[in-house]
């Protein structure tokens, strides 16, 4: 529902008001085409899987944004952008403090899925028989999905099918990973939730569902926010990103038809609104703005509570973006680089990189600039400021430009010259030519 006004994301909800047909856009909004008959391309809905007394004009479809952010294992995190079918897979700085973002900027592979445009990626954890990670896909206009082999080791990590199937409520309902093979569905318009086993003998016959057996482990209804997070350790964390609050929730795996298996913890409280949250493993959750492009991170304490934080950020480090333009890598020049918040130049290399006073963040440097591009003409410098942080040039308070210069003035010219403080800004009517008695 939150849209700011210079949204990065594309908000795609789909509503699922009738027929489930080929996807018909309006503007921004991908819908349905609901004057088309119940009947995909060359299948019958009917001899798809469909649970018994399953509506499907009850259940709301899920949502894609510009960027969507897949946590895969190995310190890795895939950057999946459904509306183009681009990936790319960078590389998690944990330790990167205040200063530097957790996710690399410079991809370590990437690419394009033509064939899996505004398709859900959902990965099933690393499996024990095939010893790589799985990715569920979920195509939500067509109800198919695969089981693919994940292996970021590969130029392109994902082309190894391992099973493919459709079933109309799985792209209906929310699909969160809750370990050991286990998925759990959750539609937050019905409050209905559903737990299955992903099949672990892979791969499989074309025609068999890997999603088994028909019947879930488990089913009911519970209130729950709109997202459910996996943290590992048979614990979950619901989140609503409208309101900020959050619960942790123990997930009972033992649980029966007659009991929930989501049972409270007591662990609760406000986050900031508008979050997409992905757990990375090790105690830590990336939190990402999708209207803004903008992500942060935060860690949690064993008992799962948020680590208390030490700097003015609070509880949040790892700040970075998705966004191209936002990135210190895009930048070329030294200029345009050191003119953007957090980023250096590296004389060394000659390239832009994300850092702090003590170096970039994720290379080494010889030479490395934060404030100053040597070699580059004093005009260059915007305000005064930046131009006494170059030693050969001073500001010309009159004509408000910077040029070089020694203590003793300027080297062309002459001007109100000073290497050594900016002049002080006093407003008109405060400048008074005569004086008034003193208070005593």
């Amino acid at each position: 529902e939150y849209m700011g006004e210079h949204s990065s994301h594309v908000m795609l909800l789909y509503l699922v008001l009738g027929a489930l047909g080929s996807p018909a856009f309006t503007g921004g909004i991908r819908q349905p085409d609901i004057t088309k008959p119940l009947t995909l391309v060359g299948r019958d809905v009917t001899l798809q899987l469909q649970p018994e007394g399953h509506d499907q004009f009850v259940h709301g479809l899920i949502n894609f944004f510009n960027h969507e952010l897949v946590f895969v294992e190995n310190d890795m995190i895939l950057d999946w952008q459904p509306s183009s079918g681009a990936w790319a897979l960078r590389t998690l700085y944990r330790d990167c403090g205040v200063d530097c973002a957790i996710i690399g900027e410079v991809p370590e592979a990437s690419g394009v899925w033509e064939n899996h445009k505004f398709h859900k990626m959902v990965f099933l954890g690393c499996h024990a028989t095939t010893g790589h990670g799985h990715m569920l896909v979920v195509d939500p206009s067509t109800t198919d999905y695969w089981v693919y082999l994940f292996d970021h080791s590969q130029p392109d990590p994902m082309t190894t099918v391992l099973a493919h199937h459709r079933r109309i409520e799985m792209t209906q309902f929310r699909v969160t990973y809750v370990g050991k093979d286990e998925i759990a569905l959750y539609d937050p318009n019905t409050n209905h939730f559903k737990v299955y086993l992903v099949e672990p003998r892979l791969p499989m016959y074309a025609d068999e569902d890997p999603i088994g057996p028909f019947e879930p482990l488990v089913s009911g209804n519970c209130s729950l926010h709109e997202q459910l997070v996996y943290l590992g350790k048979n614990h979950l964390i619901d989140y609503s990103s409208t309101t900020g609050q959050y619960v942790v929730l123990a997930y009972d795996r033992g649980a029966t038809f007659e009991e929930l298996p989501f049972k409270p913890t007591g662990i609760s409280g406000v986050l900031d609104k508008y979050l997409q949250l992905t757990y990375l493993g090790e105690n830590q959750i990336l939190a990402y703005n999708p209207d803004t492009g903008k992500f942060k991170a935060f860690s949690l304490t064993e008992d799962l509570n948020p680590k208390s934080g030490t700097t003015k950020e609070g509880i949040y480090f790892g700040f970075g973006s998705v966004l191209n333009e936002d990135l210190c890598a895009t930048q070329t020049e030294c200029r345009s680089c050191i003119s953007r918040d957090g980023c250096g130049w590296c004389m060394t290399s000659e390239k832009c990189h994300r850092g702090s006073l003590n170096g970039p963040c994720t290379t080494n440097c010889t030479t490395w600039e934060l404030h100053l591009c040597p070699g580059e003409p004093c005009r260059t410098h915007r305000g005064c400021t930046n131009c006494l942080a170059d030693p050969f040039c001073g500001w010309c308070a009159d004509t408000a430009l910077c040029t070089e210069g020694t203590l003793s003035g300027p080297l062309f010219g002459s001007c109100e010259f000073s290497k050594i403080s900016c002049p002080v800004f006093v407003p008109e009517e405060l400048r008074k030519e005569e004086c008034h008695e003193e208070i005593e």
